[in-house]
């Protein structure tokens, strides 16, 4: 579904291409714990969420989001 709704030459789909994002993984490893609490998002997840907003700052409020 990714593949169909993003474009081929998008900067999020070129920036996944170049950059192994799997060090975020290994920094924030000691802060996540499988036995205690409720399961956490996944942190690559969350980290690839804040880089979208940084690269498309919302300028129109929520109808931007939509996008």
């Amino acid at each position: 579904m990714f593949d169909q709704l993003v474009e081929e030459d998008h900067l999020l789909r070129k920036i996944d291409q170049y950059i192994d994002f799997s060090f975020i993984v290994e920094k924030v490893k000691t802060y996540c714990s499988e036995n205690k609490g409720r399961p956490s998002l996944d942190p690559l997840i969350l980290f690839k969420m804040m880089l979208k907003v940084a690269a498309y700052p919302a300028k129109q409020g929520w109808a931007y989001v939509k996008k």
